[in-house]
């Protein structure tokens, strides 16, 4: 039989994700997702800030902002 060896798939760290949408979203996010590391902002300057700061895997973009 088969061994399989799940860790090999396993992620050691949270993937680091910035969204930069409204309050109402990133609550949801937050409250749903909870196996990321969420960084947030509320407008392209405060995003700038975070990633100046902070190594994120992702920036989730409400274009309508």
């Amino acid at each position: 039989m088969c061994e399989i060896h799940y860790s090999l798939f396993e992620q050691e760290n949270q993937p680091r994700v910035l969204t930069v949408a409204n309050d109402r979203v990133t609550q949801l996010l937050e409250k749903h997702v909870p196996q990321v590391r969420w960084f947030f902002a509320v407008s392209a300057e405060e995003a700038l800030e975070v990633l100046a700061q902070e190594d994120v895997d992702l920036v989730l973009l409400d274009i309508w902002l």
